[in-house]
């Protein structure tokens, strides 16, 4: 059981740089006297492009495939990309058909009812079967569902549908695993055949992967830590050799690395 003086030192959880919808403008959080804190290291070593920037790119990819009579499927790897990847398509194209399927529909409906959303996401949920083959037989569209790396849920079916056409683009939002459905889709090259449910499909499609994850990388990770000045920094979710290289180039700044199965000296 942890006391009270061991809970006060202890911080742990996400820590995003950019501003949300929700919390826009939330300062950042300084301590002092935390024992260790634990951080996510999902891009530990590495350093993202700007991130406004990349949504510029995003946004100008819509762009340039709807006016090219192309209808356009985002494939958000976590449920809670979707709020971001509708406002791409809104800035992107404010007149073109959009629409939300799947588990984003789902969470937006839990934002609708306790978050700030704005209640005219409503009018873009996909609300049947019917509409749903209506959207992949026309276009163009755009159609927004998650999909966790591995064409889950219902973007299986737009996958399925879209992946041998050449009037389509596929879009990534957010990070991939290099072992995943998805990695080896987005890094193929046309003509390249994918196995759905023991049907092989020849990719035809267009594709683009646009970094706009909530990650740290290894600037935040540094900042982090001089801002929160724990004795031990504790990371964790990332590529193993990639956290040993960060610590390796930051000797003596309390930075561990967490192992499956290993205790964690933090005294």
């Amino acid at each position: 059981e942890f006391g009270c003086d061991f809970c006060s030192r202890l911080h742990t959880g996400d820590i995003c740089h950019h501003d949300q919808r929700t919390v826009a403008g939330a300062p950042k959080i300084s301590l002092d006297g935390l024992k260790f804190v634990i951080t996510e290291s999902t891009y530990a070593n590495e350093t993202r492009a700007n991130h406004q920037e990349t949504k510029e790119q995003c946004i100008s990819a819509i762009q340039q495939a709807l006016e090219s009579g192309k209808s356009v499927r985002m494939l958000s790897f976590a449920i809670g990309k979707t709020q971001e990847a509708f406002e791409l398509a809104l800035r992107a194209c404010p007149e073109a058909p959009i629409f939300i399927d799947g588990s984003g529909r789902e969470i937006s409906k839990i934002y609708l009812k306790y978050s700030s959303v704005s209640p005219e996401i409503a009018e873009h949920f996909v609300k049947n079967n019917e509409q749903r083959s209506a959207l992949i037989r026309e276009g163009p569209n755009i159609v927004i569902v998650p999909s966790a790396m591995q064409f889950g849920g219902l973007s299986r079916l737009y996958a399925k549908a879209g992946i041998a056409k050449s009037n389509h683009l596929f879009i990534s939002l957010g990070y991939l695993d290099p072992h995943s459905p998805e990695y080896a889709f987005f890094n193929s090259t046309r003509n390249a055949v994918f196995n759905f449910d023991g049907k092989i499909i020849p990719r035809f499609c267009d594709v683009a992967r646009f970094k706009l994850p909530s990650h740290l990388d290894s600037n935040d990770i540094s900042e982090m830590r001089e801002r929160l000045k724990p004795e031990k920094t504790v990371m964790i979710h990332g590529d193993s050799a990639n956290i040993d290289k960060f610590i390796a180039n930051h000797p003596d700044k309390g930075f561990i690395k967490a192992e499956n199965g290993k205790p964690i000296e933090l005294c």
